[in-house]
């Protein structure tokens, strides 16, 4: 669920915005996983022992989002919006920390969730602009 702060600028002729800014945070809660075994897992690894058992996975997400919309018509539109969690998606409680001198181990100690999306929108609820009217004005 994202809570955003716009801010509209740049007007065209026939009264729409032809840009938003927008930055905010968002929620989300993992509800249900599921992780399945292909041939060849270690099963000795203790992130794929993590994996199969769901074992530090953080089920709520908080997240910073920054975005843009350009606006060709006051309804449609185009949008690029970056999200970056700012917790952690999967702890590995049991992470090998590599030290100098050890052979190098893949085990990973977490994960952080972020993306970039690009979205083409008909926005329903912008309001209707009313239309400065021509003709005379009462003084």
């Amino acid at each position: 669920m994202p809570f955003l702060f716009n801010y509209y600028y740049s007007k065209a002729d026939d009264g729409h915005y032809r840009w938003n800014l927008y930055i905010g945070v968002s929620y989300g809660r993992l509800l249900r996983s599921q992780t399945s075994i292909t041939k060849g897992f270690n099963m000795t690894d203790t992130i794929q022992q993590n994996l199969v058992n769901n074992i530090g996975y953080n089920t709520s997400d908080l997240s910073l989002i920054v975005g843009a919309r350009r606006y060709f018509t006051n309804r449609l539109g185009v949008s690029l919006r970056h999200t970056n969690s700012l917790n952690l998606l999967y702890k590995n409680p049991a992470a090998i920390v590599v030290t100098r001198g050890t052979p190098a181990v893949r085990n990973y100690g977490s994960f952080r969730s972020f993306f970039i999306s690009l979205n083409l929108f008909y926005d329903f609820i912008t309001p209707k602009i009313q239309k400065p009217r021509k003709g005379k004005t009462k003084k």
